[in-house]
């Protein structure tokens, strides 16, 4: 009952993400994240119409739900460094780049797994939020890597943001952090944790929802940019980081592919 609670209200505070998008014209601004917020409502209400209308049909839409919103979650990263490097023409040329290539990288990475040996049906799902447990820790491991990358970047320049970016930058933090540390404890402790995941992840997601709800109640952009920092030792400094973050993010999804 309490799993159906809260699953109840993060349909309700993300309807109300989506619903703030339109008077303050933050659709436009921010595309990617209003992308990414509109998916998981739309999968929620159907997720949630077939577990109690039809629970036979449950297992089979949670995979193609839980990877499409995996996906696009890899948007609000990209968002975020598209806002970050606003200033930086090259760095954000290079970091929309990267983004792309990550979303590739997923997209493959998800569509390609099922099919390797032993691996030739559908991911499995146990609980409420059934999830493939080993396949959604490492890609979601994979996205924490970029995410890390733009905490670097933002920690080196000093970047100012204005209160939207910031929530963005803290709800995505909780729900990613929180995702990557409890689908690594239920995959190394086994199914005895399931009970556990089912209640620590949609509270950090219904978190993250309620810190989207108040940073993106109204537009606030960015602070304007101070023209006297030096651009180009930025720019090259943010190529290296993003590059490295890409490296490692290939890196650990090629060592999943052949574990």
């Amino acid at each position: 009952m309490l799993t159906l609670a809260i699953w109840w209200a993060c349909i309700l505070v993300e309807a109300l993400v989506v619903f703030r998008a339109f008077p303050g014209n933050l659709l436009r601004k921010y595309p990617f994240f209003y992308t990414y917020a509109a998916s998981v409502l739309v999968c929620d209400v159907l997720l949630y119409s077939a577990y109690t209308l039809s629970p036979a049909r449950y297992p089979a839409w949670v995979w193609g739900t839980e990877f499409l919103n995996i996906l696009l979650g890899c948007g609000i990263i990209l968002e975020i460094f598209k806002h970050v490097l606003s200033s930086y023409a090259g760095a954000e040329r290079f970091a929309r780049i990267t983004g792309v290539a990550v979303f590739a990288a997923i997209f493959c990475f998800g569509v390609l797994y099922p099919m390797a040996p032993g691996t030739s049906q559908a991911p499995s799902t146990s609980g409420l939020f059934g999830r493939s447990v080993r396949l959604e820790r490492d890609l979601l491991a994979a996205q924490a890597i970029l995410f890390f990358a733009v905490l670097v970047v933002i920690s080196y320049f000093r970047t100012a943001m204005g209160k939207n970016v910031r929530g963005m930058i803290l709800g995505y933090g909780v729900w990613l952090g929180a995702s990557v540390m409890t689908l690594a404890l239920r995959f190394y402790i086994g199914p005895g944790f399931t009970a556990t995941l089912n209640v620590i992840q949609p509270v950090a997601y219904l978190t993250a929802l309620l810190i989207w709800v108040v940073a993106l109640w109204s537009y606030d952009p960015n602070p304007a940019f101070d023209s006297s920092a030096p651009v180009e030792i930025d720019h090259e400094a943010v190529v290296a980081t993003t590059r490295s973050a890409l490296e490692a993010m290939r890196s650990h999804l090629s060592k999943v592919a052949r574990a």
